[in-house]
């Protein structure tokens, strides 16, 4: 099952890269003037009701790429892993990112908006969205995500 969601995770992360598509090239000028204009999409099991936009690059190559990601309030995000390390701004509302291999509301930290926090590769983590929050995450692919066995 955590093999499904994996693949997944990683099927919609291509999909979505495959219509940005390759990473732009650094001496190359790019803006988003309106944030309006981003086209969400669902991103599917393991984080359903959640939707996610690659803002540039490709996650599925081996170069940086930004993408954001929206939940809504109360979201809970179960421990999961990244193959690369992650620096998160919080765009909107206000994340609550804990670490370690089971959810624990316990070790929760809260970072509001304007806030940040990094994740090292492969260290397990977990949230909560508390209003609806928007993550924006800066990271090198290729990327997907591991869901833990043990909640």
């Amino acid at each position: 099952m955590f093999a499904k969601s994996t693949i997944a995770v990683c099927v919609s992360l291509l999909a979505i890269a495959g219509v940005i598509g390759k990473a732009v090239a650094e001496d190359t000028f790019r803006a988003v003037a309106d944030p309006a204009t981003l086209q969400w999409v669902d991103t599917g099991e393991p984080f359903a009701n959640t939707q996610i936009v690659v803002v540039d690059g490709d996650p599925s190559a081996a170069a940086p790429f930004i993408l954001r990601f929206r939940c809504p309030d109360n979201y809970k995000i179960a421990a999961h892993t990244h193959p690369a390390a992650e620096a998160v701004t919080v765009l909107e509302g206000t994340f609550y990112a804990g670490m370690g291999d089971k959810y624990d509301a316990s070790q929760l930290t809260a970072v509001r908006r304007a806030g940040w926090f990094t994740i090292p590769a492969e260290a397990a983590h977990f949230g909560l969205c508390k209003g609806t929050t928007v993550l924006e995450i800066h990271a090198t692919g290729p990327w997907g995500t591991k869901m833990l066995k043990f909640q």
